[in-house]
């Protein structure tokens, strides 16, 4: 793997004597120490404008706490590729940055004024919490921010469910020869060495497939007559309409995932209590890959898996005969349906909201 993207960055790092953002956690320290009452940490997060907010007027507003403030701005600026005023409050001369977080600058600041009150990271926003978590541990955290993109580099990359615990020492294992050919002068840049490997565009290209693989959803009843069995004998799916759907069909793609599902209500017997009201199940009865199709707006070739075990997915659901999963908003569903994972962490939501 040559990384000619992201070369000159990690021999940087490999051959650097100090952690590459120790100014980082110098100012996170100052912030972290910084003298304050609980009752003024409400009132700066309290006097945050998510309508209309300008970091130049909040820190004049609040000029008591200037220095701290100050600490924030300099925090993300050093953090976030798209950080404020990076020019004046980033400290290195080449203005480095961790990532691209995607955070406004408004949510940034009440997160780390919260952060600052609880000392906690598990109710931040995921972006969040994975920039400070690691500035505090670099060692044993990535510059891999999203939470969706370490999905996709689960599934596409690694081929297994994406598991927030494991999922640092699975990108490690994967990567195992790799990082042996770099001897890195300060462990401490660990993490960051292993991130950068995720971006070479050769490895991003990988597990970005998800952008043009699509995940679908079919039924399989003709007349209530249930074709599942058929489908699967013949390595085939079917449109059951001669006169709908057929663009549809016609635009499934070679590699697409596909699952037959069928779809219906509950309410008694369920895996987490819902108070005896009717939740919505989709049944996945089989899954597989598209290997042709054959054009017709009807037909096409599938690979079925046949180790999949038949599973019931909760609350979500999709009805119609055949539907595209919105990627940009179920990355979740499609790995408990088309990569094992389990839905316990959906279903503990479900019991927290009943």
């Amino acid at each position: 793997m040559d990384c000619k993207n992201n070369i000159d960055r990690i021999k940087l790092v490999a051959e650097s004597e100090e952690f590459y953002y120790q100014k980082i956690v110098d100012v996170l320290k100052e912030f972290e120490e910084y003298q304050i009452r609980e009752v003024e940490i409400n009132r700066l997060i309290d006097g945050i404008d998510f309508n209309h907010f300008q970091f130049d007027e909040y820190r004049q507003k609040y000029n008591e706490h200037d220095k701290l403030i100050l600490l924030i701005g300099q925090i993300i600026a050093m953090i976030d590729l798209n950080g404020f005023n990076k020019n004046e409050w980033n400290l290195y001369e080449d203005k480095r940055t961790v990532a691209r977080a995607g955070v406004r600058q408004n949510s940034w600041t009440k997160n780390l004024l919260i952060y600052k009150q609880t000392k906690q990271l598990d109710n931040l926003p995921d972006s969040v919490a994975n920039a400070l978590s690691f500035i505090k541990n670099p060692q044993n955290n990535l510059t891999q921010l999203s939470e969706n993109h370490r999905k996709m580099t689960a599934i596409h990359l690694l081929g297994i469910p994406y598991n927030k615990e494991n999922y640092f020492d699975s990108l490690k294992s994967y990567f195992k020869d790799e990082l042996d050919n770099y001897n890195l002068k300060n462990k401490q840049n660990f993490g960051l060495l292993l991130s950068l490997l995720v971006y070479c565009q050769e490895i991003k290209e990988k597990w970005e497939k998800i952008d043009t693989l699509n995940y679908w959803l079919v039924g399989s009843k003709w007349d209530e007559i249930d074709k599942t069995e058929e489908f699967i004998q013949n390595g085939i799916w079917v449109n059951g309409f001669d006169d709908k759907y057929l663009k549809r069909v016609k635009s499934i793609k070679v590699g697409d995932k596909i699952a037959i599902k069928s779809s219906y209500v509950k309410s008694k017997n369920l895996p987490f209590d819902n108070d005896d009201k009717h939740v919505s199940i989709m049944k996945i009865k089989a899954i597989g890959e598209v290997v042709e199709n054959f054009n017709d707006g009807r037909t096409i070739s599938v690979d079925w898996d046949s180790t999949f075990e038949p599973k019931e997915i909760y609350v979500f659901s999709y009805r119609n005969t055949i539907s595209k999963i919105d990627k940009s908003k179920w990355l979740n569903p499609i790995q408990w349906i088309f990569y094992g994972k389990e839905q316990d962490d959906f279903l503990n939501i479900m019991t927290t909201r009943s």
